[in-house]
């Protein structure tokens, strides 16, 4: 027996086989890496009784099932601190921050207003004040989520305003009954890294409730500031790195035009 190790000698490589071999375990690595991040995504709201979707909107703290990114349905989902497409309750998607640019996960697709509300079931209300109005509408986007047990499926839509630097997101079915209770709870849990609250429950016209998240407040320091709240059996978001003021004026026109 002996302590000494022989290795073979060295190979050369033919040409550009390094080169291959790298970009395979490149890309390899990318889809491992799109495939972790696209299943994060799918960690969302509470319970709609209605359509038996079990994708969680924001109270308890587990999490939804991995989204499979070929077949677009998601995995057996239960209750977490998310909404049905990856949406923290600040706003976050998980793993990137959602932006004007790209306001919903990788698997959303553009489309038209029109096609947004016939994919919602509904007519998209768009805010009309004197800091954004239907007009300034840009890239529309919509999402939409299955859920393999019930069939049920959400529905999310994104109207982006490019040049007012707002999203106005609007999901369907609503997935809580967007009581105060509801919002009052999803408060409870949002804090900065400093422990100090990032959001409070407001009242919007005619008493509606609705939950306010401070911009820039979160643990990445560069959320979007956001309304939250309930119109027609439809969760609206208005999103955007504005002043609170701002996004509740947006908030409050939706509410009016809705009833109008």
């Amino acid at each position: 027996m002996t302590d000494k190790i022989s290795f073979p000698p060295m190979l050369d490589l033919p040409p550009g086989a390094l080169e291959a071999h790298k970009r395979h375990l490149l890309s390899e690595i990318a889809r491992e890496s799109e495939t972790r991040r696209v299943g994060l995504w799918a960690l969302r709201r509470p319970k709609v009784a209605a359509v038996a979707l079990a994708c969680s909107a924001v109270i308890a703290g587990a999490m939804i099932g991995v989204f499979s990114i070929r077949t677009g349905t998601p995995a057996k989902t239960t209750v977490g601190n998310t909404n049905a497409l990856g949406r923290s309750s600040s706003g976050n998607l998980a793993g990137s921050l959602p932006t004007v640019a790209r306001p919903l996960p990788a698997f959303a697709k553009q489309a038209t207003l029109a096609e947004a509300q016939t994919a919602l079931g509904q007519p998209v209300v768009l805010p009309q004040t004197a800091a954004i109005g239907p007009s300034d509408a840009g890239p529309v986007w919509v999402a939409s989520l299955t859920d393999q047990d019930s069939g049920g499926t959400v529905t999310t839509v994104a109207v982006t305003f490019p040049t007012q630097g707002m999203v106005m997101e609007y999901t369907r079915p609503a997935p809580s009954d967007g009581s105060a209770a509801h919002f009052q709870g999803m408060a409870q849990g949002m804090v900065s890294p400093s422990g100090t609250p990032i959001a409070q429950v407001i009242s919007l016209s005619g008493g509606v409730p609705a939950l306010a998240v401070q911009q820039n407040s979160d643990e990445t320091g560069s959320n979007f500031g956001e309304i939250i709240f309930n119109v027609g059996g439809t969760e609206v978001r208005v999103m955007g790195h504005n002043d609170q003021a701002t996004l509740q004026g947006a908030a409050e026109s939706v509410l009016a035009r809705a009833s109008a």
